[in-house]
């Protein structure tokens, strides 16, 4: 039965990389940098996404592209660490009952996902999670 599992998930990760590379997907993020610190807190950023599987070369690609916001008065300071310049990356949230390998790998630079206490995640979806470097975060149901 695992031999027959582990073909399972050897030919489902070979379809979702072939499908990955026919329809690249291209994420921007839109950074404002207005002073040294702000600079400084996106370097850190940067260096501690870079340990997560696959985004540097992410980066490298063209996959992930970072744009400046150059809006007089824009503010992009995230809320919970004002006096930082770049936003941070924001939870994904899953409100299914079932989370299933599709539901991670099509998440595309996400460090956590936000899901009911009372979902169920699937085998493979956690082997996604873990090989995406993806953290569970569980929350009160929203039903």
């Amino acid at each position: 039965m695992e031999t027959l599992r582990d073909q399972i998930r050897a030919i489902l990760r070979e379809e979702l990389a072939h499908l990955k590379t026919a329809t690249p997907d291209m994420v921007t993020q839109t950074v404002r940098i207005s002073s040294s610190a702000d600079l400084r807190q996106f370097v850190l950023l940067i260096l501690d996404k870079a340990t997560l599987p696959g985004y540097a070369e992410k980066i490298r690609s063209g996959a992930i592209r970072f744009d400046l916001d150059t809006t007089p008065g824009a503010s992009l300071i995230p809320a919970q660490n004002p006096g930082m310049g770049v936003t941070a990356p924001q939870p994904h949230r899953i409100d299914k009952k079932l989370i299933t390998e599709a539901d991670i790998a099509a998440m595309d630079c996400a460090v956590s996902v936000l899901v009911p206490k009372s979902s169920r995640i699937t085998p493979l979806a956690q082997d996604e999670l873990q090989r995406k470097g993806i953290r569970v975060e569980r929350t009160e149901s929203h039903d």
